[in-house]
């Protein structure tokens, strides 16, 4: 099991160079990510023009844990929405929270709603930047 779960804006941001980087980088050893945010992750990265097969390589060479996104995960983001929707969360977003949440650990993101977040569902949650 992994000691943080990371939200795409996460990883993102280690990629990217963007500040928060250095703490994402302290958490690769033990971080992982739901399949959903993965695909995320790939999306934006050859959205911006990136080949496929590039960035999936970068993402390998973080060496993250990709976590299948299943039935009962599923039905955990669909009970997020009523916490969560006041602050837009999107599907990705609460597929992290839920990942976090099943395996008692601290979901991390870059995205400063989700400390409002975390109050809300009792999930663990640290905005890095």
């Amino acid at each position: 099991m992994a000691g943080v779960v990371l939200d795409s804006s996460a990883l993102l941001a280690f990629i990217n160079g963007e500040p928060g980087r250095e703490k994402v980088a302290a958490m690769l050893p033990d971080a992982a990510m739901s399949a959903v945010n993965y695909a995320e992750v790939i999306s934006k990265l050859v959205a911006r023009g990136g080949s496929q097969s590039r960035v999936i390589e970068l993402i390998k060479m973080a060496d993250i844990k990709i976590l299948e996104f299943d039935e009962a995960q599923a039905e955990m983001v669909g009970s997020l929405i009523d916490k969560t929707k006041s602050y837009g969360l999107s599907l990705g977003d609460r597929a992290c929270l839920s990942l976090a949440a099943r395996d008692s650990v601290r979901a991390v993101t870059t995205d400063k709603v989700w400390e409002k977040v975390g109050c809300a569902t009792g999930i663990d949650v640290q905005v890095i930047r």
